[in-house]
């Protein structure tokens, strides 16, 4: 039975898609004043991600769940539940070796030589700012239409296209609008700011991997990331969602420490043009 989503979930989701969509577009504006780093690094790192990870991992993830049994349409949380051991290392890897394939042939073949540090941001900032807008900005978005249109009794046209035999289905995809804490709404805006952190953190990562010539640091950072991926996967079943979120958070706040010394020690000599 459909009700009413509250208030404050819708509160809080419009603030969770502010995060997600205006806080990459204020990093990108602080990172141009503060660096002379190029704007087209920018479109390069959102231009990878949807590729990489959006149309080329998404296509592979059909084809391999398919493969171990595992219904693509049944939903990440199902998936999660019934195969959790398979879908954090498989998730995980596949998450880091695409994601951070298509940040290394971005950086060797695409971007401008000689390779610099500001424009190795610039592209954390696209790849980590696009992830973020479209993944939690624009479903937040689409989510908030969707409430309000719960709220108004229309609900006749939310299912007037769906088939009987995909009903349930449908109800099950829109349910959490209103089973959700309205606060958990919230942790999706801080999920992103930890990820758009560790793009960044990645991206400087791969940079010195391509710069330097040191395939270890592209495995480390693909490691990074598929563990990263795999251990939140893991932690969601077992840890409430904020506590996995502000650990999240405090460990990438390291790493951001870590990446931003050595950004910063980086010899003057290494970036000249």
């Amino acid at each position: 039975m459909i009700q009413n989503v509250p208030t404050m979930s819708i509160v809080f989701m419009g603030i969770s898609a502010a995060v997600s969509i205006l806080l990459p577009i204020i990093l990108v504006i602080i990172a141009k004043k503060k660096t002379d780093g190029k704007l087209i690094n920018v479109l390069i790192g959102a231009v990878t991600f949807v590729i990489f990870a959006l149309v080329l991992e998404s296509l592979v993830h059909q084809i391999v769940l398919r493969l171990a049994g595992i219904d693509p349409n049944a939903g990440q949380a199902a998936a999660f539940r019934d195969h959790l051991a398979f879908m954090a290392i498989y998730g995980g890897l596949a998450a880091g070796l695409f994601e951070e394939t298509g940040r290394f042939l971005a950086m060797k073949f695409v971007m401008k030589k000689p390779l610099r540090k500001e424009n190795a941001l610039m592209y954390g900032l696209g790849h980590g700012g696009i992830e973020a807008i479209l993944l939690c900005g624009i479903t937040y978005i689409s989510n908030i239409a969707l409430s309000l249109l719960i709220n108004s009794g229309a609900t006749e046209k939310i299912f007037k296209d769906v088939p009987d035999g995909l009903m349930d289905q449908a109800m099950a995809q829109i349910e959490p609008l209103w089973t959700t804490a309205s606060p958990e709404f919230l942790l999706a805006g801080l999920e992103r700011i930890s990820a758009i952190l560790i793009h960044i953190c990645l991206s400087y990562l791969v940079y010195r991997a391509v710069k330097d010539q040191k395939i270890q640091l592209f495995i480390a950072a693909i490691l990074a990331h598929a563990v990263f991926d795999g251990v939140f996967v893991v932690a969601t079943q077992f840890v409430p969602l904020l506590a996995i979120e502000l650990i999240m958070l405090a460990i990438v706040l390291v790493a951001a420490f870590f990446t931003l010394k050595a950004y910063r020690a980086e010899k003057p000599a290494e970036i000249t043009e």
